[in-house]
């Protein structure tokens, strides 16, 4: 895989240095496994998936990414990393435009959602805390300010923190595309649009709950004092989604700057802009005319780049997925 040029299928032809540099922030328990099943199919081995067990501190590695050619090799880099994990930050110095995906759900069904997961793992890193604890014994004691799984953890992951002032800069700082895990199909043709790489026309359902193992949150005698403390400790990710995230929330738009708005960015809804102006505008789409792709390489695979830029031939041009590079477009001419 060279650094100069794109595979083909991948966006416009151009090399990827003159690419978005796209950046999945997977919380745990909001469709992430899809997502990254998804991504790859439609990027191949230009999705990098980060694994803390191959590629973080503990695995005695120096990390890939301390390598300034990295994040030159990549469409899209992903996994269980928040907005201030040191890849990230790293991505910061490629030189390349970065857009920052991420799916949020509802707060007290995702903490109760990763419970049940963890405690059928004995490997994972928590396991041992909640093995012989209820979820309620868990967050009894747990603070709202402190960065846990427990409370506001989606927050944390996204903006790197809860406090609606420290949200409200990085929607400023930051290109943003969230969606909800209830309208999943929006999000993921929202990426394909940012991408210029259609889809696959089937989402797979990777890590869905499964049953055994010990009890589930849901029968244990104390779920409703869970449930209860949860909403509290929560309570900043509820508002959140509930003004900011209806369905998606974008900070960054596929119109060229100073441009007429493109299709996909359908109005600005003004419950989800925050206080104050910004320089972005957030903006609820719901994108429900894109196309979806095959997503395999070869004559199922995806498109080539000329189909890529004047869309599919047969029917309407598929809104966002033909379209040219404009935010931080490379020079006229090229690809």
């Amino acid at each position: 895989m060279g650094e100069a040029m794109v595979a083909p299928g991948m966006p416009t032809g151009l090399p990827l240095r003159a690419l978005p540099l796209h950046v999945f922030l997977h919380v745990p328990k909001t469709a992430g496994t899809t997502c990254r099943a998804v991504f790859q199919r439609m990027m191949g081995d230009y999705y990098f998936a980060y694994d803390q067990a191959v590629h973080g501190a503990r695995s005695g590695q120096t990390p890939a990414w301390e390598d300034p050619a990295f994040f030159q090799r990549y469409l899209m880099i992903g996994g269980h990393v928040g907005r201030v994990h040191p890849l990230v930050r790293s991505a910061r110095g490629a030189a390349r435009r970065m857009i920052l995906y991420g799916v949020m759900r509802d707060p007290v069904a995702r903490v109760v959602s990763f419970y049940d997961y963890v405690r059928k793992r004995p490997r994972h890193p928590l396991h041992a805390a909640v093995a012989t604890r209820t979820l309620a014994q868990v967050v009894r004691d747990v603070s709202r300010d402190e960065r846990s799984p427990w409370a506001n953890w989606q927050l944390f992951q996204l903006f790197g923190t809860a406090d609606a002032a420290g949200i409200e800069r990085a929607l400023e700082a930051e290109n943003y595309v969230i969606g909800r895990l209830e309208e999943l199909e929006s999000f993921l043709d929202a990426v394909a649009a940012f991408t210029s790489i259609p889809r696959p026309a089937e989402t797979p359902r990777d890590n869905v709950a499964d049953t055994g193992g010990p009890i589930r949150a849901r029968e244990q005698p104390d779920f409703a004092e869970a449930t209860e403390r949860l909403a509290d400790l929560n309570e900043a990710e509820r508002r959140f989604m509930e003004t900011h995230v209806r369905s998606l929330l974008l900070t960054t738009s596929l119109a060229p700057p100073g441009g007429p708005p493109h299709p996909m960015d359908v109005r600005r809804a003004g419950s989800q802009a925050g206080p104050g102006s910004r320089p972005k505008e957030a903006h609820e789409s719901g994108l429900g005319g894109l196309r979806r792709g095959p997503g395999k390489t070869g004559k199922d695979g995806p498109a080539r780049p000329a189909e890529l830029r004047r869309g599919a031939a047969a029917g309407p041009p598929a809104t966002g997925v033909g379209h040219r590079l404009r935010d931080g477009q490379a020079p006229r001419g090229a690809g």
